[in-house]
């Protein structure tokens, strides 16, 4: 299997990806679809989100936080020391959620009916963590600052132990950032949040490589069709 120029800036899984599944469509009768992929025949085959995953993705892991001024110039403007960490803290949580959005758009689903389970990574450490990193003020006031009543309940079970909606959290924090629903001061520590986006990109590409595991063994009990 070889990729073309054009795709050599993908990550590696996305890649991949994206051969097999346009080799599966190519070779079957199912029709231009596998595992909620929209295969598109114009102006070549292309799998429809999959580059604007793949680019979601590269921006997430290659990003480290936002670039703050000098000491003397955030002294001279009356910036806190921990302004910049803070925020930058929240884009990594951002960045890393919508790189698992995108992803999912391109199977055609969302992150309330994804079975996280099914990459076999550990949620509990990753949903500790951040339970323990946010505390029961933040999780509560967050919980307070979503509008929808599903996501409130989410979260609220979270907070009582239930590690499997850790996702609900992360939807959260992504939602009151881009939303501007909460401020810094109840923000997710810079260790905390860059070992969620490491988890959230771990679980695109552990998914990612599942799909593509599948459809080279054409497996007809996992091909979604």
């Amino acid at each position: 299997m070889s990729s073309s120029k054009s795709d050599e800036w993908m990550p590696r899984h996305y890649r991949d990806l994206k051969e097999l599944s346009i080799e599966h469509i190519a070779s079957s009768e199912v029709g231009p679809r596998c595992w909620g992929m929209s295969i598109e025949t114009f102006p070549r085959p292309y799998v429809k989100h999959l580059s604007s995953a793949a680019s979601k993705y590269r921006l997430a892991k290659h990003c480290y936080g936002l670039l703050g001024p000098s000491d003397e110039a955030r002294a001279a403007a009356g910036i806190a020391p921990d302004f910049f960490d803070k925020y930058s803290s929240q884009a990594l949580i951002m960045l890393s959620f919508v790189a698992f959005e995108t992803h999912l758009r391109m199977l055609g689903t969302t992150w309330q009916k994804f079975p996280v389970e099914r990459c076999g990574l550990d949620i509990r450490s990753i949903a500790e963590a951040v339970r323990e990193d946010l505390g029961e003020e933040a999780l509560t006031a967050l919980a307070k600052a979503m509008d929808q009543d599903k996501l409130k309940n989410r979260i609220d079970k979270f907070l009582n132990g239930d590690d499997r909606e850790f996702l609900a959290v992360v939807s959260a924090l992504r939602n009151s950032f881009s939303h501007g629903k909460m401020g810094v001061s109840k923000s997710v520590s810079p260790s905390c949040a860059i070992e969620t986006k490491e988890f959230m990109l771990d679980l695109i590409k552990c998914d990612a490589e599942l799909i593509s595991r599948s459809l080279r063994e054409q497996d007809a009990a996992l091909l979604v069709v």
